[in-house]
């Protein structure tokens, strides 16, 4: 629905044609058919995907304003509905709700009736200036307390602008009035209020109300399906997405979540099926194919895997750099290849000379990660120029990894002419406070797992893991389960174990990854020796024995 256009000559009227299209919107919210937006622009990326677009325009008759609106349909062009309504200014809430009514769509009353409030809520709608719109706002639940809409749109005004105090006002001013408000305004200022609170239990709550109230928007689902997957509910996050799903059946970001949601959650066919529509939606581009190739991954099919990433390598070789070479050359990896997968990873990293020093670098780290460890220190230790500190601080983390402090301790002083590099490797070795913030304690928790302390390093590892992105945990979520394994909770620990995760992602860098890789593998095979699965328990130990190599040493 785009703004009313105005014909009358009077300019003073322009909010007028944002009011009238902005409660027509409002009440067919209720639809149970039809999702509706109200957008101000033609540029608006929602016009583009929208079935049927309503346009109008408005002119005076007298001492009326005469609304004309026509429902055009997008593949189309053809008119499929013509509205009309009289007015004067004061009575234009009830020409927009009278228009609503023959469309033949559920709806929902607006939430006033009052015509100053609606005047100027209507001049916040046709306004492009913050602190114009905000002040209009105000005016409109000056005039009516119980406008619930008005509420909920200047805290996310005050909000969008940084104006969080502000925000934190008008919510203690509508607070008292919820239950005065009609359900849907209610649910929504109950979800601003834990957001603004940081309350996640009442904002998963809102949410579920407001799909239930506005039951053809698939944005409440998406953001519950985002809240379900950062709790790793993988199950309901995949209900939430299927039922958003059926509301944008060629949506492909929901198509591709749920596709991860599936994997995570153990059933391969139903991700395969989601990412394979995605895939159809999107034959030429190369993400679809990353995405199969992960989910794969993810699951152990690795064979498939491989498959998947030199596809979408062949669709698109520079897509994300290249890594699909180096994500195929893991699932290789995953099947005992090493020659195989050396061969792929090699593609990965290009030219080794004088002109590309870190590419040298990224091959010793290769070796190290899979067992050469001899080979891959002697290797690093050639670096020369610029690059040296990080080939240092690389083999810092290999001696921290490898619980060898003392060869961890003459490597660190190499990485000084770098700071980050310099305080990364001081935080490794237990210097207090070189590391500010977030990565700091990700450092300190893996100089714990370098000791072997994994007993102080559970609550650390268990609040970091539950802060990180469950689909690029793979770190986080291997130092859990050691921990957890080395403490005697295979429990806990075989729920961490159960998805593959992919030690070179989409950035290449692998400079903490000895943390990780090839451990999972260990750790799974621990797993599954206490779940009585000896044969896979078996081949995991033999895969791990074959990447684990030497201790570090220089």
């Amino acid at each position: 629905m785009l703004p009313f256009e105005n014909l009358t000559g009077d300019t003073s009227l322009d909010w007028a044609g944002a009011a009238v299209s902005g409660i027509i919107s409002s009440e067919l919210s209720a639809s149970t058919r039809k999702s509706v937006a109200a957008i101000t622009t033609t540029r608006d990326a929602q016009l583009a995907a929208a079935g049927q677009i309503m346009r109008g325009y408005f002119e005076r008759r007298g001492a009326e304003l005469r609304f004309f609106a026509a429902v055009e349909d997008s593949a189309t062009h053809r008119t499929v509905q013509q509205l009309v309504a009289s007015a004067g200014v004061a009575g234009l809430a009830g020409a927009a709700d009278s228009m609503a009514r023959q469309t033949g769509e559920r709806l929902r009353p607006f939430s006033t009736q009052n015509p100053v409030a609606v005047q100027a809520w209507g001049e916040s709608l046709a306004s492009h200036d913050g602190a114009a719109r905000a002040a209009a706002l105000k005016r409109a639940i000056q005039a009516d307390p119980k406008f619930g809409t008005a509420y909920g749109q200047l805290v996310q005004l005050e909000t969008a602008t940084g104006n969080r105090e502000g925000a934190m006002q008008v919510m203690e001013q509508a607070r008292p009035r919820l239950a005065t408000f009609d359900d849907l305004d209610r649910a929504r200022l109950e979800l601003l209020d834990a957001e603004l609170s940081n309350r996640p239990e009442e904002r998963r709550r809102a949410l579920v109300a407001i799909s239930r109230l506005v039951t053809t928007d698939s944005a409440p689902l998406q953001r519950l399906a985002d809240i379900e997957m950062q709790r790793r509910d993988f199950h309901a996050a995949a209900e939430f997405l299927k039922n958003a799903l059926a509301l944008k059946t060629d949506d492909v970001t929901v198509l591709n979540t749920l596709g991860y949601a599936e994997a995570n959650a153990g059933n391969l066919a139903e991700s395969r099926t989601a990412l394979e529509r995605y895939r159809s939606l999107q034959p030429d581009q190369p993400n679809p194919l990353d995405s199969l190739g992960e989910t794969s991954f993810i699951l152990g099919q690795f064979e498939e895997a491989e498959k998947y990433f030199l596809q979408a390598q062949s669709i698109s070789p520079g897509f994300l750099g290249g890594i699909e070479l180096a994500k195929a050359g893991q699932a290789r990896l995953m099947r005992g290849d090493v020659k195989g997968a050396d061969e792929l990873y090699l593609r990965y990293v290009g030219p080794i000379d004088a002109a590309h020093p870190l590419n040298g670098i990224r091959v010793a780290q290769w070796q190290y990660l899979t067992g050469r460890r001899k080979e891959a220190i002697d290797a690093i230790a050639k670096t020369a120029g610029p690059a040296v500190p990080y080939a240092e601080a690389q083999q810092t983390v290999w001696a921290v990894a490898a619980n060898s402090m003392d060869v961890a301790e003459v490597a660190a002083a190499g990485c000084a002419p770098n700071p980050t590099l310099s305080a990364l490797c001081r935080g490794l070795l237990g210097s207090p406070a070189s590391v500010p913030g977030a990565l700091g304690e990700t450092i300190r928790v893996y100089r714990m797992i370098g000791h072997r302390d994994f007993k102080a390093a559970l609550p650390e590892l268990k609040r970091l893991y539950e802060r990180a992105d469950p689909l690029t945990d793979g770190e986080i979520r291997t130092l859990y389960a050691w921990a957890l394994a080395e403490t005697g909770n295979m429990t806990e620990a075989a729920k961490l174990v159960e998805a593959y995760p992919l030690f070179i992602g989409a950035s290449g860098d692998v400079l903490l990854k000895p943390f990780m890789f090839p451990r999972f593998l260990a750790v799974r095979a621990a797993v599954r020796q206490h779940q009585g699965k000896t044969d896979e328990a078996s081949k995991l130990s033999a895969l791990y024995r074959q990447y684990a190599g030497e201790p570090a040493g220089r």
